[in-house]
């Protein structure tokens, strides 16, 4: 759960100015001379793939982690519900007996 909550936003797609809003909070019409311009495919710098890399293999370290404390922490409740069952087993004979 604590994967899918993780919201990182791509700093490669953000724009810089933002879009053009009217007053009322939406979207402005374009202007009438403004021609559309097409998007061109940047291709992405050696510096954003390494990151984006980095980041890779830190996730996968943090899931390696978090799925190792997960086993940890379910193996010690086993442990102790054993123990709890094996106490009260104990203080029911104790309480039938006397």
């Amino acid at each position: 759960m604590a994967i899918k909550h993780q919201v990182i936003p791509d700093v490669t797609q953000i724009v810089a100015g933002g879009a053009a809003t009217d007053k009322k909070g939406g979207k402005a019409a374009p202007a009438k001379k403004e021609a559309v311009v097409e998007q061109k495919v940047v291709e992405e710098s050696l510096y954003v793939k390494e990151m984006k890399e980095a980041i890779k293999v830190e996730k996968s370290i943090l899931r390696f982690r978090l799925v190792q404390i997960r086993n940890w922490t379910y193996q010690r409740l086993q442990e102790y519900r054993a123990s709890a069952l094996h106490m009260y087993k104990k203080l029911d004979d104790w309480i039938y007996v006397a």
